[in-house]
């Protein structure tokens, strides 16, 4: 299973693509045979538009619901060409606290 991206390694430390680098990489997820594509929220927020994705999994909630929400109706665009499942991956934390020792 091929899977693409939007970070790549350079001199040991992980980058984010920059703009021209994130529109290839969409590209190439698109006319490809990549099955996964990894990018944030924040990324795929600066017009980018997977319609051939089948399954998106969202890692956690970004800040703010506009981003949230534009990044859902970016999945669901017109131009999908099957129906696209959203998942939400939420991390719950129990932290419990013991009793100070008496």
């Amino acid at each position: 299973m091929q899977a693409l991206s939007i970070v790549e390694r350079k001199d040991g430390r992980s980058e984010t693509l920059g703009p021209k680098g994130r529109a290839h990489l969409i590209r190439d997820f698109i006319d490809g045979d990549a099955q996964i594509l990894c990018a944030s929220i924040q990324a795929m927020n600066l017009g980018h538009n997977p319609d051939v994705a089948s399954a998106v999994i969202i890692n956690g909630l970004p800040w703010d619901f506009a981003s949230f929400d534009q990044a859902i109706n970016r999945v669901h665009r017109i131009t999908s060409r099957e129906p696209v499942d959203v998942f939400i991956a939420q991390v719950v934390c129990n932290e419990r606290k013991s009793a100070p020792a008496g």
